[in-house]
């Protein structure tokens, strides 16, 4: 073979192999991160994900004022992909670090939260959620808003 068929054979192979491989990379991020957030809680609403969150790392809530629950994207493109915000003010994080500084005992946490066809999951940030949002489009794993 000469080198000119080797150099084809090679570009061909590596413009079906890289997008082949990156497909299934996207495939199996995206299902074993729902499938981990699902174990941890479906919620039927954006909100009630948040209500949540905010129960399992904060002690002693004095108050809980949500600021926004609804898409993360500004004109409403991704609707499968929700991010929540709140003031919370509490005594501590459940780990034991006080909340706020010396002149406010207060928080403003967000998270994010994925629809899927079983309801809201968190997904944390570091989770990419964005990402998976996209593997969900790609693979019809989205809810109906």
């Amino acid at each position: 073979m000469n080198i000119f068929r080797k150099t084809l054979l090679a570009v061909l192979v590596l413009t079906i192999v890289i997008p082949l491989d990156l497909f299934l990379l996207l495939w199996g991020y995206t299902t074993f991160q729902l499938d981990r957030a699902k174990r941890e809680g479906i919620y039927s609403t954006v909100e009630e994900g948040l209500l949540s969150q905010i129960q399992q790392n904060y002690i002693n809530i004095s108050r809980i004022e949500i600021l926004n629950a609804g898409t993360n994207s500004l004109n409403g493109s991704n609707p499968h992909v929700g991010f929540a915000s709140a003031v919370v003010c509490a005594e501590r994080y459940i780990d034991g670090r006080p909340v706020g500084d010396k002149y406010h005992d207060c928080d403003v946490p967000g998270w994010f939260f994925l629809l899927t066809k079983d309801g809201w999951v968190f997904m944390p940030e570091g989770a990419f959620p964005e990402i998976i949002g996209l593997g969900m489009v790609v693979f019809g794993l989205t809810g109906k808003p």
